[in-house]
């Protein structure tokens, strides 16, 4: 056995700490190379490099770090490794077997760790202890596995959860992100009124709400992308469950949306992607008014804008512009629309949809005290809700108390039924899976109800002036809140208005019969006739607008 002179080799000092690794006690790699080069300056060691990696050793090919460390050994520009611990370099049986090759080959003389030297003489104890390493990994993957899988059985995610929520460390659970949770329902709120893309949703929660996603050591802190938005809106995370290993869980966490309002995300998201293509095609053209807003009532196509040019004797011209159906049927079904020969000038579409929007104009007077009225209703609303919520979460504790007592009386062996324990215990979980149901429910049903209402007053206020602008993405927007559908048929717009908007409809009618009713009568003018006007609001006011009550049993169901 050859003694070797370790003074006289040039070292490669290698140090490595993935991202995943999870063992705090894994020396960081800055902690790694002073370490090791505190180590070469004490025994007189040459470093003639220093290589890092913040990638696994458990797959190999993946590590620059480590395959420009073997080329410098391939090459003769060193004999030498300094790790902190072997496994460091690594832990497959595929880079282990390159170094122990390069040992025999007499290519690689020393490795230098803070425990132990390994020569080329100690290669088999190398094989052993870098053997111990892989299986060790392989291991610790399958009981992380495995406990991944039971706390996912126990109701919490087993990863970081999406943007609105953030992990206990203490508690070892999903809790609402004081900072992001509030925006996230904002979010879901714009959404669903059905008249926002997902790239203006993008905007409005960067610009208007600042939201940021959660600031880690080395991501986030960002506002969402695109991609991070569709991903959001379509999570079934913000519903309370989740999906890990291809399995869906019903999860303890609490949910940002109810199942129903997550159905109708789903619904405007498909319907948004039927129109990307339709949308990527006219991308570069001329924006038309109505282009993308109206669909053929016949064949369900799309109605589009044509320019045409008129010449006349004494040498001018003028353009017009024709809407007709697209008449994509024919290359779908092989039909042909009878609607795509019908051009209808864009004046005469304007008219109509002016005449539509009068049917929701409300006056300056009405706005006001109907907002006032709006604020009085606000505070008996919430004391009301307040209370039944209360109820609810009174009823939760309760069945919580008696499932962590029922559990005591398990672990002191006083209940030694099994049976009698699951089928108790399953069904107080039911019980307060209900209750955490019952109380999601009414808080989606109740939630910013005011905000509704008050945005469509706002609407109803200024969409006349806003249409009649020379903005052509303002009026636009007053197409898109006016109409939630809307379809052509012979020469007739057919608009079927958001539910919200229907109550302002049959108010701003009642309105105009008031008003003619008292046109001759001393009421004119009065505050009694305004009075009288804005309770033809709250005659109309139903379910689209008021929250819905709750039941407050919810164990009765």
């Amino acid at each position: 056995m050859n003694k070797i002179n370790k003074k006289s080799l040039d070292y490669v000092l290698y140090a490595r700490k993935s991202t995943e690794d999870a063992n705090k006690q894994i020396q960081s790699i800055e902690d790694q190379v002073r370490i090791m080069k505190a180590k070469a300056k004490q025994n007189g060691y040459n470093i003639v490099a220093v290589r890092t990696d913040e990638k696994s050793g458990g797959k190999p090919g993946i590590r620059d770090g480590f395959n420009e460390m073997i080329e410098l050994i391939e090459t003769g520009k060193a004999n030498g490794i300094l790790a902190w611990k072997l496994d460091r370099i690594s832990r497959n049986p595929q880079d282990s077997g390159y170094i122990h090759q390069m040992m025999n080959d007499g290519k690689l003389r020393c490795i230098v760790t803070d425990a132990r030297d390994y020569t080329e003489d100690d290669d088999i104890m190398f094989d052993v202890e870098s053997s111990m390493d892989a299986r060790f990994r392989k291991d610790l993957m399958k009981n992380v596995r495995r406990g991944m899988y039971s706390k996912a059985d126990k109701g919490w995610m087993p990863c970081v959860p999406p943007i609105g929520y953030i992990n206990d460390r203490y508690e070892k659970t999903i809790v609402p992100d004081p900072e992001t949770w509030d925006k996230m329902r904002q979010v879901f709120d714009k959404f669903l009124t059905g008249v926002v893309t997902v790239p203006e949703l993008v905007e409005y929660a960067d610009k208007e709400l600042g939201l940021r996603t959660h600031q880690r050591r080395k991501t986030g802190g960002k506002p969402l992308s695109y991609t991070g938005m569709l991903h959001a809106l379509s999570n079934v995370f913000y519903v309370g469950k989740f999906t890990y290993g291809h399995k869906e869980y019903n999860g303890n966490h609490p949910a940002l949306i109810s199942e129903e309002e997550r159905e109708r995300v789903l619904a405007i998201l498909n319907q948004s992607r039927r129109n990307i293509k339709l949308k990527d095609k006219t991308e570069e053209k001329p924006k038309r008014l109505l282009g993308g807003l109206v669909k053929c009532a016949i064949c369900g196509y799309s109605i589009i804008g044509d320019p045409h040019t008129k010449h006349y004797k004494n040498g001018t011209t003028q353009e017009f512009l024709h809407y007709h159906c697209s008449g994509q049927g024919v290359k779908k079904t092989g039909i042909k629309c009878p609607q795509k020969g019908i051009c209808i000038p864009e004046e005469e579409l304007i008219a109509q949809i002016k005449a539509e929007l009068a049917k929701y104009t409300i006056d300056p007077d009405f706005f006001k005290l109907a907002v006032e009225a709006l604020a009085e209703e606000d505070e008996a609303r919430i004391a009301d809700q307040d209370k039944k919520m209360n109820e609810l979460r009174k009823q939760r504790d309760q069945r919580v108390s008696e499932l962590t007592n029922l559990r005591q009386l398990r672990y002191k062996n006083i209940i030694t039924d099994d049976s009698y324990f699951i089928d108790e215990s399953e069904n107080l979980e039911n019980q307060i899976k209900a209750c955490e149901k019952a109380i999601a429910k009414a808080e989606a049903a109740s939630r910013d109800w005011r905000q509704v209402a008050n945005d469509v007053f706002m609407f109803a206020k200024y969409a006349k002036e806003d249409f009649d602008s020379d903005d052509l993405e303002r009026k636009r927007y007053v197409i898109k809140t006016l109409g939630g559908k809307l379809e052509l048929k012979a020469r007739t717009l057919i608009f079927t208005p958001s539910k919200y908007l229907i109550p302002i409809q049959k108010a701003v009618s009642q309105t105009k019969e008031a008003r003619e009713t008292a046109r001759t009568c001393d009421l004119q003018g009065s505050e009694d006739l305004k009075r009288t006007l804005i309770s033809t609001w709250y005659a109309r006011q139903d379910s689209n607008l008021r929250p819905l009550v709750p039941e407050t049993n919810a164990l009765s169901s």
